[in-house]
């Protein structure tokens, strides 16, 4: 792997982009949404397009989100929401976005 794309990290919103409600672990920048991953070789692997795809790189992206499981108190994947069909969202919120860790 040569590099991680990704979306950003902040972004001065609610969760769920409305006008109420709690900021959203991006409002203070303590979130990032990764897209994809740049591979030796120039190919890329990228959530929207592999979450469902071919097996190898299905796999490969599912390690990502178990892996950040581990490490992070919130991991959302496609298979959270059909907010997140193109990205991995990451933070670290102290108690993860739904009051505890969580990992979808």
């Amino acid at each position: 792997m040569t590099g991680v794309d990704h979306a950003g990290s902040y972004s001065c919103r609610r969760i769920g982009g409305g006008s109420e409600g709690r900021f959203s672990e991006h409002g203070t920048a303590d979130a990032i949404d990764v897209i994809g991953f740049r591979l030796a070789g120039g190919d890329t692997v990228t959530v929207l397009r592999d979450w469902n795809g071919e097996a190898k790189r299905a796999a490969f992206l599912r390690a990502v989100r178990d892996g950040g499981c581990r490490l992070f108190s919130t991991a959302l994947s496609p298979d959270y929401n059909a907010a997140h069909a193109d990205h991995l969202h990451f933070d670290q919120a102290s108690r993860g976005a739904m009051g505890g860790r969580l990992c979808r």
